[in-house]
């Protein structure tokens, strides 16, 4: 008895071993690529407000432009100002 007792414990400890691993979460694949439009801006003179902590500040107005794809199809307002900053150095947001 003592010898059955012990065969089924190793049958089912081999059993239990043998069992594949559950699946892991399943990763999704990364969407496509899709072409969205094409942008043409007609842009106004360059205005730099100086220099500030970060760099250089400069607003960039565009005047008007189109913009043309296979789905989207419209025109730019007028006179919307884009702010950018110029800086001189790199930056890594992982550094402190």
């Amino acid at each position: 008895m003592k010898l059955l007792t012990t065969l089924i414990f190793l049958l089912s400890a081999t059993a239990v071993s043998a069992a594949p691993a559950p699946p892991g979460p399943k990763i999704p694949k990364p969407p496509g690529l899709t072409f969205l439009y094409q942008l043409n801006i007609t842009g106004g003179d360059s205005v730099s407000t100086g220099l500030g902590p970060r760099g250089n500040r400069i607003i960039a107005p565009i005047l008007g432009g189109a913009f043309t794809g296979p789905k989207l199809k419209g025109t730019c307002s007028t006179l919307i100002p884009v702010f950018l900053l110029r800086t001189t150095q790199t930056h890594n947001s992982n550094s402190q």
